[in-house]
């Protein structure tokens, strides 16, 4: 998520004319990076180019999915909520950056950890550009700070608060031995993996049991489907999973503004 004490006014480069390319072309060069490391194992981090404080979300689709480690694990799926000239959401943003499509084979890696890289002209990257005076009537620009803009004598360059904050891990589920892992009412995710395929272990739906799997590969012993269950096997990220949901979701998940049915989605989680 990214705030300020003011509105979004552009960026700041203590360069006249890349202040005024910006100003008068809209050109934004990014003011921030994010890193990509694995948690489980050793590597140094991968950062991504400079973002801009107002990126859209193909723009920051593309910045991440540019970063090696991320596209190796299927991409993210990034929302956005906020509006930068709008006090109540911090004239910012927040971004929900999900990595729906993780290939079964980078599961023993571990998860994709994000975290905030660097910001500003130390980075490589611009400065955000606030209004001299917020909203509050105090004056945030001080000429001794040498941070006053060269082309808008009415607006200066204030650091965002910018951070990261992660809801889940990747995690999924390893049976071995013999038996049966068994959906027998409502609608359960299922693991892609169990163990291995002489395990023996059988994944079954009954009654009105509702299994769905989403995943690029997946491995299991046998399955058994009885009375009303159902199993739904679909592929990757959220398009697979919103079209199972929409095919096979019980009747009270059509309830409106009832949003909890989608807690576990997309394929796995994160």
């Amino acid at each position: 998520s990214l705030s300020n004490t003011g509105t979004y006014l552009g960026e700041y480069y203590r360069d006249f004319t890349q202040e005024f390319i910006n100003a008068h072309q809209s050109v934004q060069k990014g003011v921030y990076r994010l890193k990509a490391q694995l948690l489980q194992k050793a590597g140094a981090p991968q950062q991504s180019a400079c973002i801009p404080y107002n990126a859209t979300t193909a723009e920051l689709t593309k910045i991440l999915n540019s970063v090696p480690l991320i596209k190796a694990n299927g991409g993210v799926t990034v929302r956005r909520f906020g509006q930068s000239g709008n006090s109540r959401f911090g004239y910012g943003f927040t971004y929900r950056i999900e990595m729906d499509a993780v290939p079964t084979a980078s599961f023993s890696a571990g998860a994709v950890d994000l975290s905030v890289a660097c910001y500003g002209l130390a980075c490589g990257c611009a400065e955000v550009k606030v209004p001299m005076i917020n909203s509050q009537g105090d004056s945030q620009c001080l000429f001794a700070r040498g941070n006053v803009s060269q082309i808008d004598p009415f607006a200066c360059a204030l650091q965002p608060s910018i951070t990261v904050s992660r809801i889940s891990f990747l995690g999924y589920s390893r049976l071995s031995g013999q038996g049966a892992l068994q959906v027998s009412g409502g609608v359960t995710r299922l693991p892609p993996l169990v163990g291995n395929i002489a395990s023996g272990v059988t994944i079954a739906c009954v009654g009105n049991g509702k299994g769905v799997v989403a995943a690029d590969v997946v491995s299991w012993y046998a399955t058994s489907v009885s009375g009303s269950g159902s199993l739904v096997v679909a592929g990757t990220g959220w398009t697979a999973w919103d079209s199972s949901w929409v095919l096979y979701a019980p009747e009270w998940a059509y309830l409106r503004g009832f949003v909890s049915a989608l807690d576990n989605a997309p394929a796995v989680s994160m």
